[in-house]
């Protein structure tokens, strides 16, 4: 399986084998993952064609090495021995079994001289990784804990622009430490009334990304010093309080919230830069009916364990649509076959199976790419497939420019 860890698609599970390709969506900027311990930034202007190989502890993108895993005991050692003969100028991202052991650290001395802030990741603690910071200086880090005796460590990250976390500890009373490059954070594991301060996120008032998943209720009064969210991403929660918040953030441009929410679709016109919308199984017809009408310049529209929504006619409105995905019974394929402006299109897997079926809808869109997703599957997000080739297509950019770059 590969994923847009950026845009919560651990949820979205897309597979490909050795004849069949899959493709999904991403912006300038998104943590792209693969395998179970393979990450890269995709960014606007690089090949939109990847393909994808893994072995022996090293991930390889396009036959350049991207990522390598350090293993609890020597075995990589003997590849650091030939590290110069090795072409590392693609490598961007190390990813640790254990605590580092000690015979590595010579090696990944030498490597910091020419990759400093490489992405790191570790399923584990942050504290574990302290002596990784002493060497390297992350752009990225993925899937860590971090509890409240850890605070002291994000101090010192400076050069960190994202950060994707688990919440260990069941309370947090004081606010996370300053981190002033820091654009994007994703917490996972955030149990109910975990977070006990309005001021969480206060000393990092600069984040555009967030991302928050947990269970229970979510109180979003948390997002109230985030001056600059463009984007917001709830998952898991049964309800989220003061869901209102949402309607001071005016230069959102994505936007997917699951739970029950005091706010309605109709109060969502107010946020006039949505271009990602994301619809959940609390989402009625006529609540889609309003926001379509209201949103008429939504460039990807996602409906996610939905099965209320089956007039898709709205979506004929839209006239800059590029994305589309479902991942329930689509009920009504004529209104798909007619929106001329997709690039991508995603589809039951169980649907596309019908390969007549896929054979007209590829006639009807023949500039559209479709795969197949087999629906919304929670907690998946370390349970990855490696896969032997992706598509990625830039749907827009932070100045929601609508330029969509397409594999011929």
């Amino acid at each position: 399986m590969i994923l847009n860890y950026s845009r919560l698609q651990v949820q979205l599970m897309l597979e490909s084998d050795s004849a069949n390709s899959t493709a999904l969506l991403a912006t300038n900027g998104d943590i792209i993952g693969y395998s179970d311990n393979g990450f890269f930034v995709y960014r606007v202007g690089a090949p939109n064609k990847f393909s994808l190989k893994i072995t022996n502890g090293t991930a390889f993108i396009n036959d350049k090495i991207n990522s390598i895993c350090i293993p609890d005991n020597n075995d990589m050692i003997p590849w650091f021995e030939n590290i110069k003969t090795i072409d590392i100028s693609n490598l961007d991202f190390l990813y640790f079994d254990s605590i580092v052991p000690e015979s590595y650290v010579p090696y990944l001395t030498s490597l910091s001289k020419t990759k400093p802030y490489i992405g790191m990741g570790y399923n584990g603690a942050l504290r574990d990784m302290t002596r990784l910071f002493g060497i390297f200086k992350p752009g990225f880090i993925v899937g860590t804990g971090l509890s409240r005796s850890d605070f002291d460590i994000l101090s010192g990250l400076s050069t960190l622009g994202f950060l994707s976390t688990c919440l260990t500890d069941s309370v947090y009373t004081i606010p996370l430490p300053a981190m002033p490059d820091l654009k994007q954070l994703i917490l996972t594991d955030v149990k109910e009334d975990a977070i006990s301060t309005e001021d969480f996120l206060i000393n990092n008032r600069q984040l555009e990304r967030l991302t928050i998943m947990g269970s229970g209720n979510l109180n979003l009064s948390l997002i109230k010093p985030l001056a600059n969210l463009k984007e917001l991403i709830i998952s898991g929660y049964d309800t989220i309080i003061n869901s209102d918040m949402i309607l001071d953030h005016k230069q959102i441009e994505v936007l997917s919230v699951t739970g029950k929410k005091s706010d309605n679709f109709k109060s969502l016109k107010e946020l006039t830069h949505l271009r990602w919308m994301t619809f959940y199984n609390e989402a009625t017809q006529d609540g889609f009916n309003s926001f379509i009408e209201s949103h008429p310049d939504l460039e990807v529209v996602e409906i996610l364990d939905n099965d209320t929504i089956k007039d898709l006619k709205p979506l004929l409105n839209l006239r800059n649509l590029y994305g589309l995905t479902l991942t329930d019974t689509v009920a009504e394929l004529d209104a798909i076959k007619s929106l001329k402006s997709l690039k991508y299109l995603s589809l039951p897997y169980d649907l596309l199976k019908d390969s007549l079926l896929k054979a007209d809808l590829q006639e009807k869109l023949p500039g559209t790419v479709i795969v197949p997703n087999q629906g919304v599957c929670l907690g998946s997000g370390w349970l990855l497939l490696i896969i032997p080739l992706i598509f990625i297509f830039a749907i827009f950019t932070r100045h929601r420019s609508s330029t969509v770059k397409v594999i011929p």
